[in-house]
Formats: structure tokens, C-alpha cells, sequence
């Protein structure tokens, strides 16, 4: 009797341990769920959710939307490989991913599962696309991933379950099998309808968005943060511009200012390494009015086209073109 008694003061404080982490207990589940957005980490791995959905297909097109869950078109999918078979559903899944060890993690094991009435399905997992900011995607399709020492990855991937889900729209139960130091902990996300509709997404890094202003989201992000930068004045913007060179990537659907550009004090544009002017538009100048910078150039038509836009300040040698209290493109220096 004295043994019993002394082993269960022995374990009594593993008990508590265990019960207020994310390890699961034997025999049961993880204590603790998360939604989409949050973090689950071991002291060498951390994993975060931004996306599980249950779908029939996804999207194949070779751009930043590949790998993204879609409704299903006969007509689009036919030969995708990325189209759950009659009888079958795929879940897809957007995740980013970083190694905080001092050596690479290699996720080759089956560490992803779905489960759905009440059984689990983990085997195969099949990789589409990759990215390193989760703005600029590119194909993947290894059979496992690699992360390196001190790196952050962003991946989409899919499961492709023995169950005909009708309701695509059902809560995805996901489980995450996470490396650690001395063995691997098992973590639950639990994903809803309402989960994704309020997820507002992966907070984007300024100096990402400022080279990658083409991209909606990022066009998006620009616009939710208008707020934030005050508008230059005339002598401001004649301040930074004047014989200075900068990058321009724009939005304002007419004319093309996209390439590397200098402000020449006389008023010229010289249209230094941009491939898009050649051929398409000449004579570009500009000049600043009140709080106004206005862009001009005459057209192959002979005609001349003019934007009146206003600068508003994002750091040093960064700035966002506004037109209309609308962001409508960036300036800014590489160097």
C-alpha cells in the first residue's frame, strides 16, 4: 500500500504538467483547440493555420492562387490533378511553418490528419505550392518539406479523405504532429464557416508589400492602412523627387508607369531600364501643383495624357501614389 501511495505522489506533478500544455494524454486528445491564425509551437517548430477547408478541387492555375480550394467546374477541372474522386473529398490546407532549432527539420512522416466521423485520415500528404511571404507562390510537389535552421516557410497542401463531405462547409477537424527535442507533440485545430469569414488573414510585412504592390492583397493592405501616412505637401514631394531615381509600380489604368524612373530637375522623365515605355508612350514629365504631383506623357496617338495624383509619406524613399483617396501605386528606392 505504501508503494501505491508513494507512486502516485511521484506522478501526481507530471499529471499537472501534462494537463496544462498541448501534449496529449494517453489514450485521449490534445486538452487545448485552436482556430485559424493561431500559433502552435514545440521549443524547435512553430506551426500556424491560415487556411483548412473542405473541397472537391483546387485551383491548378500556374499563379498565386495555386493550391487554393475551389468550387468544382467539369468543364475547368477536367485532367486536374487536384479533383477528389467520386466518393472522396479533399481538405485544403494553407499553413506556414518555421524551424527554430540550430539544424533542419524534415517534416517526412505523416504529421497532418483530418478527422471526420470520427475517423482519421493522415496518410499521403500531397504538396502544391510553396512561398517564402506568402505573397509570391510557386509550384511544389515533393513528397515531404525541408526547413531550414532559423526559416519560415508558407505551404499548401491537401489531404484527400475516404468520405463524400456534402456540406463543404463543415467544421474541419485537423490534428498537427510537430517535432520537438525530445520526441514529437500532437496539437488539434478545430476550423468553422465563421472561423474563416472573420480570419482576416496573414498580417503582411511592409517592406514585402512595398515590392510587391501588384498583388490585390497587398493593394488591399495598402488601402485598410490609408489612414496611417499624411499627404505630402507640394514642396515635399519636390523635396524627395527632384534628380532623384526611383521605382514606380502603379494602378491608374491608364498609361504605363512601371519600371525605374528619374526625376530630372527640368522637368523630364528619363525612362532609365523601364522596357514598358519603348514603343508605348514618350515625353513623360511631371510637375507639382499646390499638394498635387502630376504625371504626363504624350501617347503613340500624339496624344497628351496626364494623372494628378497626391504622395503620401510610408517611410524614407517610399511612397504611395493616391488618386482619389484610393492607393493606386508605389514609389520607392532599392537603394
Amino acid at each position: 500500500m505504501k508503494k501505491k501511495v508513494l507512486l502516485f505522489v511521484i506522478l501526481l506533478p507530471i499529471l499537472f504538467m501534462v494537463s496544462g500544455c498541448d501534449i496529449p494524454l494517453i489514450g485521449g486528445e490534445p486538452k487545448k483547440t485552436h482556430n485559424l491564425g493561431k500559433i502552435a509551437k514545440t521549443d524547435i517548430a512553430s506551426f500556424k493555420l491560415l487556411d483548412a477547408k473542405y473541397t472537391y478541387a483546387l485551383n491548378r492555375s500556374i499563379d498565386n492562387e495555386l493550391g487554393v480550394p475551389k468550387e468544382y467546374n467539369s468543364d475547368e477541372d477536367s485532367g486536374s490533378p487536384y479533383v477528389a474522386a467520386k466518393g472522396n473529398t479533399l481538405v485544403g490546407i494553407t499553413f506556414s511553418l518555421e524551424n527554430t532549432d540550430r539544424s533542419e527539420i524534415d517534416m517526412n512522416w505523416d504529421w497532418l490528419s483530418v478527422k471526420y466521423n470520427g475517423k482519421k485520415y493522415s496518410s499521403d500528404i500531397k504538396y502544391v505550392a510553396q512561398s517564402s511571404d506568402n505573397i509570391n507562390w510557386s509550384s511544389y510537389s515533393s513528397n515531404n518539406i525541408i526547413i531550414l535552421s532559423g526559416k519560415k516557410m508558407y505551404y499548401r497542401c491537401y489531404l484527400d479523405i475516404e468520405e463524400d463531405v456534402k456540406n463543404l462547409d463543415s467544421d474541419v477537424e485537423l490534428y498537427v504532429e510537430l517535432p520537438s527535442s525530445d520526441k514529437k507533440e500532437i496539437f488539434k485545430y478545430v476550423v468553422n464557416k465563421l472561423d474563416r469569414k472573420n480570419y482576416k488573414g496573414e498580417p503582411i510585412e511592409l517592406d514585402v508589400a512595398i515590392k510587391n504592390y501588384e498583388h490585390k492583397n497587398v493593394q488591399n493592405y495598402f488601402k485598410a492602412h490609408m489612414d496611417d501616412y499624411e499627404i505630402m505637401t507640394g514642396n515635399e514631394i519636390k523635396q524627395v523627387l527632384t534628380d532623384k531615381t526611383y521605382n514606380i509600380v502603379e494602378t491608374l489604368g491608364v498609361g504605363t508607369w512601371k519600371g525605374t524612373f528619374k526625376f530630372e530637375s527640368s522637368g523630364n522623365i528619363f525612362e532609365g531600364g523601364n522596357k514598358y515605355a519603348k514603343g508605348y508612350t514618350n515625353k513623360r514629365n511631371w510637375k507639382v501643383s499646390e499638394n498635387n504631383l502630376i504625371l504626363a506623357w504624350i501617347n503613340t496617338s500624339g496624344d497628351k495624357k496626364e494623372n494628378i495624383v497626391q504622395l503620401k509619406k510610408i517611410k524614407d524613399n517610399t511612397y504611395l501614389i493616391v488618386e482619389n483617396n484610393e492607393p493606386k501605386g508605389i514609389i520607392y528606392k532599392t537603394n
